[in-house]
């Protein structure tokens, strides 16, 4: 979601939920890919450039993951059918490891830190 779309929206107790910003499409929620704790930086840099999403969730299982979400989201049981993945995602659902943005990678590669506004913010706080 890009925040500058929420600009100039009633949000709050009174104002519009979340879910109704995305019901009505004045909010696009992206879908973050999935890599597994395996995926090389150079790898992650790929998908981050094919522009799909900058946050990637780490996760033992990246396909278990995107199918146990579109399953979710769809609300659909014959997902669960697919592959023998009915019991295993049933019984447990798939773990989060870690978060990494196209940010993290970038420092990785360039073996620098990169500052933002959050880190100007934090140092003359």
């Amino acid at each position: 979601m890009l925040i500058k779309s929420l600009i100039g929206l009633e949000l709050g107790s009174d104002g519009i939920s979340l879910s109704e910003l995305v019901r009505d499409q004045k909010v696009i929620l992206r879908k973050p890919m999935f890599c597994s704790p395996n995926t090389s930086i150079i790898e992650m840099l790929g998908k981050f450039k094919e522009g799909r999403s900058h946050l990637a969730m780490i996760t033992e299982d990246p396909v278990k993951m995107e199918k146990f979400i579109e399953a979710e989201e769809n609300q659909d049981e014959s997902l669960f059918q697919e592959e023998n993945y009915t019991e295993k995602l049933l019984e447990k659902p798939p773990q989060v490891l870690g978060l990494v943005t196209i940010e993290d990678v970038i420092e990785m590669l360039i073996n620098s830190k990169i500052s933002d506004e959050h880190d100007y913010d934090k140092q003359f706080a």
